[in-house]
């Protein structure tokens, strides 16, 4: 418990310290210069653009939701049901992670290319055949097809997540950007914690066990996929080239 203490405030010390040299955006710094700094942004947030903070919330809310019921800790439940040996599990869920490291940046970078919109697009449709393709890898008890599972799972995601931050932040005006932006990912952490806490569990028990819900699994991280999807392409507009003020 000491060492755990001691390793806490080390933590929250390099943080400090971190957050004491990180200077605020300029744009940030002119509202201040101006002196158009808001008392109350959650208040204006939700008066201006409170439709938008819930399209925002829902359209990313399949990457927290579908990471946690297929990847992680579902995913690692999944692959120890079937007994596949712990050496090949722990290779699959490294190789993955790593492999959604590159999709962060990928997502990212071309993002500033084609647009936030497309890059959504492009996560979304391959996390709906990464979704199925997962089990399916998964099932041949094959290594070769879990390591592949993996990272082809983890690629669809990040490449959305590589993006999510950035447009996120783009919908909302310098003066209440970050409450906006922080209401709308809180919005997706509630919705995440219904399917995890609730419907996971409730599909798991209807199948009579994890290893037969992975069928209603894939239903649930498609519904969430097709409606980004309708979200992204009918209600929100591309942020790519707009000038933040």
């Amino acid at each position: 418990m000491e060492n755990t203490d001691r390793r806490s405030a080390l933590v929250v010390i390099i943080g400090g310290i971190i957050r004491y040299r990180i200077t605020e955006s300029p744009v940030f710094q002119r509202l201040v210069s101006k002196g158009a700094v808001v008392r109350s942004p959650s208040i204006h947030a939700f008066k201006r653009d409170w439709i938008k903070i819930i399209l925002m919330g829902l359209v990313f809310t399949y990457i927290l939701v579908n990471y946690g019921i297929i990847f992680f800790p579902t995913g690692l439940s999944y692959m120890t049901l079937l007994k596949i040996p712990p050496i090949i599990i722990y290779v699959a869920l490294l190789v993955g992670a790593l492999a959604g490291v590159f999709g962060c940046i990928i997502g990212g970078t071309i993002s500033d290319i084609i647009g936030r919109k497309m890059v959504l697009l492009i996560s979304t449709t391959l996390n709906i055949i990464a979704s199925y393709s997962y089990f399916a890898l998964v099932n041949t008890l094959n290594p070769i097809n879990i390591i592949i599972a993996n990272i082809f799972f983890n690629l669809s995601i990040y490449i959305g997540s590589g993006t999510a931050v950035t447009f996120l932040g783009e919908q909302f005006p310098t003066y209440y950007r970050y409450t906006g932006a922080g209401f709308s990912w809180q919005l997706a952490g509630v919705i995440t914690g219904i399917f995890l806490s609730i419907l996971l569990p409730f599909a798991i028990v209807s199948a009579r066990g994890l290893l037969n819900a992975w069928l209603y699994i894939f239903f649930m991280a498609t519904a969430l996929c097709i409606l980004s999807i309708i979200i992204n392409l009918l209600l929100l507009k591309e942020t790519k080239d707009v000038k933040i003020e």
